[in-house]
């Protein structure tokens, strides 16, 4: 357990030496993009049937499931794809286990874990959230 303990010390001090990136306008067309592409999302639409909708779209580059899934999350834990059943870990920590007891339509049967397997189309976008965390960006 030491010896994780370091890694990931080690990691996260050579994380704190990259220098904050600047996204590109054709960064900010592409999120801008996605983000209206949620925002479009039917209310019963799932976050697997939204992988499949933006892929058919074509709007993201070099498009790969798990790596695109991976930038779902992180918009589901900051927050700004809200679900009703665990808060983003932008807003407090929730153990492991706490999460892995919480029942939610589908949670037996996809590969998706929270907090993006609770959002639906009807929970859209978390606007007040988006602009606290992107505003400058999407202007």
């Amino acid at each position: 357990m030491e010896r994780k303990m370091v890694c990931n010390l080690v990691e996260l001090e050579e994380f704190t030496t990259i220098p904050p990136c600047t996204p590109t306008q054709v960064d900010i067309s592409i999120f801008t993009s996605l983000i209206d592409m949620i925002r479009q999302a039917p209310q019963d639409e799932t976050p697997g049937k939204l992988e499949q909708r933006i892929k058919k779209a074509k709007i993201i580059p070099n498009y790969e499931k798990y790596n695109f899934r991976g930038q779902l999350m992180v918009l589901a834990e900051l927050g700004i794809m809200p679900n009703p059943y665990v808060k983003p870990l932008y807003d407090g920590f929730t153990h492991f286990t706490d999460i892995c007891n919480i029942k939610y339509p589908g949670s037996s049967r996809s590969d998706i874990i929270l907090p993006l397997a609770g959002w639906r189309g009807a929970n859209s976008i978390d606007e007040t959230r988006l602009q606290a965390l992107f505003g400058n960006i999407m202007q």
